[in-house]
């Protein structure tokens, strides 16, 4: 479950639905987020800071809810389609100052995960950005993943397929189509088959 200042959020399997308290005292009966859709039991549900949308993990697929009106608005698939044979979703976080999701995945190719980046304030709402590219081979350690104060900069940990060094990379997310073959820094250290670095915070 996810709870904010106003409300909680939970998936019971078949839905996920709100309950509105002040202080102690619940406020009416609990609400459903329309739409066609499945949650995950064990999913993930993520707030944005401002309380204006709640994202949810399904299986293979993240939603996205507007609930800063009187009732939750139907919940939209903002993850698209994920390649045959994909174990599905490892992260879904959402922006310390802002409606940016970046959740990871193996949603190109099976067991090659990568980040991906939704904006949910435009519109529409555009198809997931894939932070790593497609002009490169390689998996993220979605472990080490974190955003910058102002949700303008994201780091992870990444591994191209044919080096054992693990890289630091930083995307800028105000920049169009910015991806990783066009990051802020590119830092290979260093290493051999079993060195690898903890995590990492960016201010």
């Amino acid at each position: 479950f996810a709870e904010s200042q106003r409300a909680v959020y939970y998936a019971d399997g078949s839905r996920v639905g709100r309950q509105r308290f002040d202080g102690t005292t619940l406020l009416g009966d609990a609400e459903v987020v329309p739409g066609t859709y499945t949650p995950a039991v064990s999913g993930t549900l993520r707030l944005d800071p401002d309380d204006d949308w709640v994202v949810f993990a399904g299986d293979k697929t993240v939603y996205a809810s507007r609930i800063a009106g009187s009732a939750p608005t139907p919940a939209v698939l903002v993850s698209g389609d994920f390649a045959v044979g994909t174990t599905g979703l490892g992260r879904i976080e959402m922006a310390p100052t802002s409606s940016v999701v970046v959740y990871t995945a193996d949603q190109a190719s099976p067991g090659i995960k990568h980040p991906y980046y939704v904006d949910l304030e435009a519109s529409p709402i555009p198809a997931p950005r894939d932070l790593v590219g497609t002009a490169t081979s390689g998996w993220i350690d979605d472990r080490h993943l974190a955003y910058s104060s102002d949700s303008a900069i994201v780091a992870y940990s990444y591994q191209q397929s044919d080096s054992n060094c693990p890289e630091l990379h930083l995307v800028n997310l105000l920049q169009d189509n910015a991806t990783a073959r066009n990051p802020l820094m590119s830092y290979s250290p260093y290493c051999t088959s079993t060195t690898a670095y903890g995590s990492h915070a960016v201010a």
